[in-house]
């Protein structure tokens, strides 16, 4: 074997799975690489990463109890101020069902899903009324519209602008006349990630703007009507940068119980510095 073949076969192999795969790879024309490349990119994200970002903060101990108590606040801020209808929530991407608790305590009487992973769909129908199981864009057209669709934790696993914009649009179909679409974004300003506090794109999740958002939704026939933080993430302020960052005080219960109330205070105030926010939306 050529001493450029063996080297590569021995750097695939050590990073890509079984032995016949680098082979295959190898024997490829150069031309059929680039067309299997381009198929997988061509590919958006959310089916290339299914069954990859089914999972919740539900089990994330103090700081998952944290975040989950921040969102829960926004959505009874959201349903207050713009008189949400609970008679139904479509939820969108539910995943395993984890919101299902939540739901109720809002006072949701129905709770109807959307998954497209079938391991979570079937653990989802044991907490909620009804769930669909498929991709958005496969199900949309047989579903009766909802005055109130929610999509939590979904878009910051839409890399693709075009896509994030189709996603939208498809669950403001969804939305019955006079209803509300109310959906989560990352805040890249205030998550740090590789890129710092720019936008990212990572393997199955991004950051980006919120006036990326606010435009997509835009092209999307939304108007955004409300725009609420839910959790801050102390980690990732710049004036908190490496400050007793370890596991050890994040499983601290108390430290994010001030968290909560800094961040209960700030919300009807301001979006900074709100790693999360939810926006409230109508079609236009």
């Amino acid at each position: 074997m050529p001493i450029l073949a063996a080297f590569l076969l021995w750097g695939i192999s050590s990073h890509s799975g079984p032995f016949w795969l680098c082979w295959q790879s190898i024997g490829e024309s150069s031309a059929a690489r680039r067309y299997r490349s381009m198929a997988v990119q061509q590919e958006p994200s959310y089916r290339r990463n299914l069954g990859k970002v089914s999972y919740t903060y539900k089990d994330g101990g103090a700081q998952g109890e944290f975040m989950n108590a921040c969102r829960m606040a926004a959505w009874r801020n959201a349903i207050e101020k713009h008189s949400i209808s609970t008679d139904c929530i479509l939820d969108v991407g539910c995943s395993y069902g984890s919101w299902a608790e939540n739901w109720r305590a809002l006072g949701f009487k129905k709770l109807h899903g959307i998954e497209p992973n079938p391991e979570a769909v079937e653990k989802a129908r044991l907490v909620f009324d009804e769930v669909e199981h498929g991709f958005l864009e496969e199900v949309v057209g047989s579903i009766e519209p909802s005055e109130t669709v929610a999509a939590n934790g979904v878009i910051v696993h839409i890399l693709e602008r075009e896509a994030e914009r189709r996603f939208l649009e498809e669950s403001a179909s969804l939305v019955a006349a006079g209803g509300h679409l109310l959906f989560s974004v990352i805040n890249c300003e205030y998550y740090v990630t590789p890129a710092g506090r720019e936008p990212f794109d990572g393997p199955n999740s991004c950051t980006r703007t919120l006036d990326h958002h606010r435009d997509v939704a835009a092209e999307a026939g939304l108007e955004i009507i409300d725009q609420i933080g839910t959790f801050i993430n102390p980690w990732c302020l710049a004036e908190f940068d490496f400050v007793a960052n370890t596991e050890g005080i994040k499983a601290e219960g108390d430290l994010w119980a001030g968290w909560e109330h800094v961040s209960n205070a700030h919300r009807p105030h301001t979006l900074v510095p709100f790693a999360e926010a939810l926006f409230v939306a109508r079609k236009s």
